[in-house]
């Protein structure tokens, strides 16, 4: 995944959990893998020039060992559509001017349950207080893209139950489902890709494939009757 916080307002909002997201995992991919950027698991690198006269290679010291990929390889349309996701999420945002904000926020519980506007939806989603966001990403009017910023968008705090919530909510865009999974080794995505994307409305065929084969009986059974 690609892109930085979306706007400041993220970035100063207080947060209750403290679980990263795909795209903290992105910054920190391998340098040398697809997407890869280097950073807290970049692989470490001697330049020094070999010893001519050495008999023997010299031992790879434990930090100079290469560290796997442990993220699946994102086609290019996935990370296109994050893009486009992302985009459509901050016009969202946008289309609230400030007093409308203020508003919003000052009865974030109730409108994050029963607010069918999709701009004031955007706002709450990165809304930092309890029960918020995962009201937000139950609402039955939610839309795409901010689901898909619920699920996989940057955040310091966001509560694995508003991730799974997003995942499973039936206007979950395909392509947040294809980030999330090909996450699911990494952190605290185990309890979220491994979980929630077998059962999501909208997880594609070959994701439920992948699932399967890795002993997953949720997939295992929704391929079974599909296939009926």
């Amino acid at each position: 995944m690609t892109g930085a916080v979306l706007s400041a307002h993220d970035s100063d909002q207080q947060g209750y959990g403290q679980t990263p997201s795909p795209a903290d995992v992105f910054r920190r991919r391998p340098a040398g893998t697809a997407g890869g950027k280097g950073g807290q698991f970049q692989e470490k690198r001697n330049d020094a020039p070999a010893a001519p006269l050495a008999a023997t290679p010299a031992p790879q010291a434990d930090d100079e060992l290469p560290i796997p990929d442990l993220v699946d390889e994102i086609p290019g349309w996935v990370r296109a559509e994050d893009e486009h996701l992302r985009a459509e999420y901050r016009d969202l945002w946008k289309r609230l001017n400030a007093k409308h904000r203020s508003s919003t926020y000052a009865d974030a519980v109730r409108l994050s349950a029963a607010s069918t506007d999709p701009a004031e939806l955007a706002v709450l989603s990165q809304l930092q207080a309890p029960g918020v966001s995962l009201k937000v990403a139950q609402n039955p009017a939610t839309a795409g893209p901010v689901l898909h910023m619920l699920a996989v968008g940057e955040s310091d705090f966001r509560d694995p139950d508003v991730r799974r919530a997003a995942v499973a909510h039936p206007n979950c865009p395909e392509a947040t489902i294809r980030i999330v999974w090909a996450h699911r080794r990494v952190l605290d995505y185990p309890g979220i890709g491994k979980t929630a994307v077998p059962s999501a409305p909208n997880t594609p065929i070959d994701v439920l494939e992948d699932a399967a084969l890795e002993g997953d009986s949720v997939a295992a059974r929704r391929l079974h009757e599909r296939a009926m």
